[in-house]
């Protein structure tokens, strides 16, 4: 099901982006979530099709990229994954703070460029998630006894 649910979103997405600043970043969730994917079926998606998670419409990770790199091992699905997201630093981490840090620098790009266009709320959404993010990890910080 959620593979469905990732298409479903992916299709709508793109049908609905008419703006530079909107195609960006849904291909940005889309090359994070088939990144994603690929390291975990080449984790342990043996008996998965591997052609069937892609999802279309990212930027950076192909088709033939995706399935290279699904297909394991482990090491090699990393540095394939590297090289697709070179320049980009969206996969330092599994924690998804430097994906949201690529999708953030993006779209500051992009506000530079268009102010008055849709990156500026853009924008100020992905920061208030980078907000949330780091109030959960304090809030959790404290309540496993450590300094907030």
């Amino acid at each position: 099901t959620e593979l469905a649910l990732a298409r479903r979103y992916a299709s709508c997405a793109r049908l609905a982006s008419n703006d530079h600043a909107v195609r960006a970043y849904v291909a940005q969730v889309i090359d994070v979530e088939n990144a994603q994917a690929a390291r975990l079926l080449a984790a342990r998606g043996e008996e998965l099709d591997r052609a069937r998670a892609f999802l279309d419409g990212g930027e950076r990770l192909d088709r033939a990229t995706f399935l290279a790199a699904a297909a394991g091992p482990l090491d090699e699905t990393d540095a394939r994954l590297a090289r697709a997201f070179a320049g980009t630093g969206a996969l330092d981490s599994d924690d998804h703070d430097h994906a949201l840090a690529w999708q953030l620098a993006t779209q500051a790009r992009l506000r530079r460029i268009d102010p008055h266009g849709p990156a500026a709320a853009i924008h100020v959404l992905l920061r208030r998630r980078a907000e949330a993010r780091r109030i959960r990890r304090a809030a959790w910080r404290v309540a496993l006894g450590g300094a907030p």
